[in-house]
């Protein structure tokens, strides 16, 4: 009994930051350094890099060696120095691709690609991408505030906030539309009858299409 309570003591939890445990480390990491950091900003690193402690770290010692002679983080140096997570370059992709710019999310799509990612992931992400632009876009529509759409579709404020503005020039039949493409892709891969060579881009090109038909 005395063994197993001395253990239950002195157990160490090795679980991944929750993205809330993220910014706190962040935060108290930057008032430990000596920086300014706002909330938004360290929502942003986070959102950017990604939620592992490792990597977290390496990032911000990164912008710490950036800002060496600046009191405060800005969202321009972290913009600048930290290196994206793949997510956040499947959000931005997502993004070109809402505010009509074809070129870009090919452009983000192929230097990934070119990175070595495996191309039916990006296309997972990309629907999953489309899905939560799906949701953001009901949920607004249903009145629901910024803060509300967060916790239901698991993103941060800020990035609801940006998704939102490219959503409003669209109809939520038109988004439903794309969502439901990429839904039937995905059974199609499954059931053997399309090939996910090329299905990413293919993906990107089709929902252009159905967003910006006239």
């Amino acid at each position: 009994k005395k063994c197993s309570k001395t253990f239950k003591n002195n157990i160490v939890n090795f679980n991944p930051f929750s993205e809330s445990e993220a910014q706190k480390w962040i935060i108290a990491a930057a008032n430990k350094a000596e920086k300014n950091l706002s909330y938004e900003n360290a929502q942003k690193i986070v959102f950017k890099c990604g939620n592992d402690a490792a990597t977290l770290k390496n990032e911000f010692d990164k912008l710490i060696a950036y800002n060496m002679t600046s009191n405060e983080i800005t969202s321009e140096s972290i913009e600048k120095i930290c290196s994206s997570s793949i997510s956040y370059s499947a959000f931005n992709m997502t993004d070109a691709l809402l505010a009509g710019n074809i070129k870009q999310a090919l452009s983000i799509l192929k230097k990934l690609l070119k990175d070595g990612e495996n191309e039916y992931m990006l296309f997972a992400m990309l629907l999953r991408e489309m899905r939560i632009s799906y949701y953001i876009k009901v949920l607004h529509h249903e009145g629901k505030n910024t803060r509300d759409i967060s916790e239901i579709c698991g993103v941060m404020a800020f990035a609801v906030e940006k998704r939102l503005k490219l959503l409003r020039k669209y109809r939520l039949f038109d988004i439903k539309k794309a969502y439901k493409y990429c839904i039937d892709s995905e059974n199609e891969i499954k059931e053997g009858r399309i090939s996910q060579t090329g299905i990413a881009e293919k993906t990107l090109a089709t929902i252009f299409y159905i967003l910006n038909k006239k």
